[in-house]
């Protein structure tokens, strides 16, 4: 080997030592980043209404009572998820599911919310772009112009994207919407790389997040 060879092996042997060392140090700010970019909370102020979306029971509900009672919202607005294949199989057999979203109302009126003050709808939803056109048609039959959306750390970040997107392009524009995550979820971008749970739903969320900026339209935009 000449020592011109010699000496570029050797300077791109140090590159690599100096670029590995630099990441190792940097490691933990890093990864903390990557957490705390999903974690979005809008500054919150009395709203028209408080929606819970789908998932993650209790948590997400059990903030919106708490945003209820502090008085940031007249309603508690319910979306319910579609009938699985399995539980309209049962419902055929007679044996009735409770839904998530009859466990939802269950939990918010058990924490003393009125009936009057909870609207669980009715339109099954399987994705967050139909849920924020659901709770958009809601909103717009009840001219309500300021929401509060309620849903998981991990999912505020695209929830809000969306939520903004599909309120701009169909007709909820003027439509004020704060997005907050649930403090009883236990989500932690500084250590969310040692917990399993939280490992696999930040790489989920990443994942949805590269498919909605590459290749989502919205709800308004689908056949």
């Amino acid at each position: 080997m000449s020592s011109l060879m010699v000496r570029i092996f050797a300077a791109f042997l140090i590159f690599l030592i100096i670029v590995t060392v630099v990441l190792y140090l940097l490691r933990r700010p890093a990864l903390t980043y990557i957490g705390e970019y999903l974690v979005l909370k809008t500054p919150v102020e009395t709203a028209g209404a408080i929606a819970v979306l789908t998932g993650s029971m209790p948590q997400r509900v059990l903030e919106a009572v708490k945003l209820y009672e502090a008085g940031y919202g007249r309603v508690i607005i319910i979306t319910r998820g579609e009938a699985s294949v399995a539980g309209l199989a049962l419902e055929k057999k007679g044996i009735d599911i409770v839904s998530e979203a009859d466990n939802n109302e269950m939990i918010a009126r058990k924490l003393g919310v009125p009936s009057s003050n909870i609207s669980v709808l009715e339109t099954g939803v399987n994705s967050t772009y139909s849920e924020s056109l659901a709770v958009l048609n809601y909103l717009r039959r009840k001219g309500i112009d300021t929401i509060i959306v309620v849903t998981s750390k991990t999912h505020t970040r695209r929830a809000d994207i969306i939520f903004k997107r599909v309120f701009g392009e169909c007709g909820g524009e003027n439509i004020k919407i704060m997005t907050v995550p649930t403090s009883y979820d236990d989500f932690d971008p500084a250590k969310w790389w040692k917990v399993r749970s939280s490992l696999r739903n930040v790489a989920l969320e990443y994942q949805k997040l590269a498919y909605l900026f590459l290749f989502e339209d919205s709800v308004c935009s689908k056949p």
